[in-house]
């Protein structure tokens, strides 16, 4: 039997797929699957579909395929402020100062990336008590993941079935009264 993890750790688990490949991709891949797997078996099963899309793929296929979906010319960016507030508004700023401060009260390094992208955002979880995390999905998380779902289900790459694992795990134990559709 699988122990059980909690959903930060599961979530900051899923920031490597998020991130540049690297020699190690698959094997964060499985140990993302193994931890989700334990508090959500969709999103276990979407991750075994993740890796074994991604599988397929050698190193630099993965690369070449991470960029053209995530990095130039996207089909989905990662950087969440974008779908809460679209790309012009002043808002994002806002919400990404806010988010550099919290980082900082927290102790939490986010690297060179800027502190809306979902990665980030993702490992920050294991910062965060339980409320605070639930806000930070229903604030920042979830209807972006969602907005990236969609542009990435037609898409003929692996990170659709990543995505829908994402919003899986986000969706593990949220308050019915923070849901929403």
């Amino acid at each position: 039997m699988l122990r059980k993890v909690d959903k930060a750790a599961a979530l900051s688990s899923l920031a490597a797929m998020l991130e540049y490949p690297a020699e190690d991709y698959l094997d964060n891949v499985e140990r993302a699957r193994e931890l989700c797997s334990s508090i959500s078996r969709p999103a276990g099963r979407r991750l075994g579909e993740f890796h074994k899309l991604a599988s397929k793929h050698t190193l630099e296929e993965l690369e070449e395929l991470f960029t053209r979906t995530f990095e130039i010319a996207p089909v989905c960016n990662l950087y969440t402020s974008a779908y809460i507030y679209g790309d012009e508004s002043f808002d994002r700023g806002t919400l990404m100062s806010t988010l550099k401060v919290k980082f900082q009260e927290a102790g939490f390094d986010p690297g060179d990336e800027l502190p809306d992208h979902l990665a980030v955002l993702l490992k920050f979880a294991t910062y965060l008590t339980t409320e605070e995390l639930n806000e930070l999905i229903t604030c920042c998380l979830m209807d972006p993941v969602k907005q990236m779902n969609e542009l990435l289900k037609n898409s003929n790459g692996p990170y659709s079935a990543l995505m829908q694992a994402i919003s899986d795990i986000l969706s593990v134990d949220l308050p019915r009264e923070l849901a929403h559709d």
